[in-house]
């Protein structure tokens, strides 16, 4: 397992002149393996926030599963990473800013590359936003005029993937309250 160091470690190192974005690959699998290990919590399902009624939406908080990290780098690192895991050849990368979403489901690790207004977003909710402040985060970053459209698509990924949990009473009960039998019991 890499030491929570390894980045600085290897930013500081002969092996970062041939490879200059070692350190960021190192900080995504150290995040991997972080996520890997994080807490659990009970994630909503699409049916749970159907059951919160709609003028409660705005004030609505979300926070992000325990078992989510954003890991933002100089390089674009999570392509290299899937190569290697695929077994395929890969490249030197381009310097090129990215952010990176890795969040463990159902006890499997998964990452992809996060776009601007998603990664504004995930930012907010991970402080425990309401929903109106998450939909003002994507608005705010956004480039399609369609902004509730972008927000709908966003929070069914998120609900899908397991990266939301509620934060708030309202939105506890009512997702213990929908809960499955064996989850309630939880």
């Amino acid at each position: 397992m890499p030491a929570p160091f390894l980045p600085e470690f290897l930013s500081d190192r002969l092996c970062a002149e041939r490879w200059p974005f070692i350190a960021d690959l190192a900080r995504l699998e150290r995040a991997i393996l972080d996520v890997f290990h994080a807490a659990d919590a009970p994630a909503p399902g699409v049916e749970a926030l159907r059951a919160v009624p709609s003028e409660e939406w705005p004030a609505l908080r979300l926070r992000t599963h325990p078992a989510v990290e954003i890991v933002d780098s100089e390089w674009r690192v999570a392509n290299i990473l899937r190569a290697i895991e695929q077994g395929q050849e890969w490249k030197d990368p381009t310097p090129e800013k990215a952010s990176v979403l890795v969040w463990r489901q159902n006890a499997q690790v998964h990452y992809r590359d996060l776009e601007l207004p998603e990664r504004d977003a995930l930012t907010v909710v991970s402080r425990g936003a309401s929903l109106a402040t998450i939909c003002d985060a994507v608005a705010a970053a956004a480039e399609e005029p369609e902004h509730l459209a972008q927000i709908g698509r966003l929070l069914a990924r998120w609900l899908a993937d397991g990266i939301i949990v509620s934060v708030d009473d309202v939105t506890s009960r009512t997702f213990r309250n929908s809960a499955s039998p064996s989850e309630a019991r939880k």
